[in-house]
């Protein structure tokens, strides 16, 4: 009689396949979210170039914490990483909302500086969303593995 000892879960090519396709939903996702952190600063500074230090490590953390996700060791911390980071865009977009009249540096079209804020916090909530769903595991059919 032999005596079998589990490894570990095989994964099946079907369980895969969901896998990335939830991985690149949260990589588009991610996207859209560094997409609305860019529209915004080119709105608030004009002046600023587009391949700025600021942008380009922006656009990095978002881009690297989703890679991240793809590696199934990683998935986790990077998805909880990731989620951290959208939540703290939005909160930084509505502080940034408050009546800014007696601020030094206000801006002098005031609609298009908050308009670029509320895009700036809404690109980041379908990020949340697809994170939320992804780290209640079977919950989600999008980014659970089957």
């Amino acid at each position: 009689m032999a005596l079998r000892v589990q490894t570990g879960k095989a994964v099946s090519p079907a369980n895969r396949h969901s896998t990335i396709r939830g991985d690149l939903a949260v990589l588009l996702l991610a996207i859209l979210a560094v997409a609305g952190v860019l529209v915004h600063n080119r709105v608030d500074t004009p002046d600023e170039p587009l391949l700025s230090p600021m942008n380009v490590a922006l656009t990095a953390v978002y881009l690297v914490l989703a890679i991240l996700g793809f590696m199934r060791i990683t998935r986790p911390a990077a998805s909880w990483m990731l989620m951290i980071w959208a939540w703290i865009m939005v909160v930084a977009s509505l502080i940034s909302l408050m009546p800014q009249a007696t601020w030094a540096g206000s801006p002098t079209n005031v609609d298009v500086h908050y308009g670029s804020h509320v895009l700036f916090g809404a690109c980041q909530i379908p990020l949340i969303i697809i994170l939320i769903r992804r780290l209640n595991g079977d919950v989600c059919r999008w980014t659970a593995p089957r």
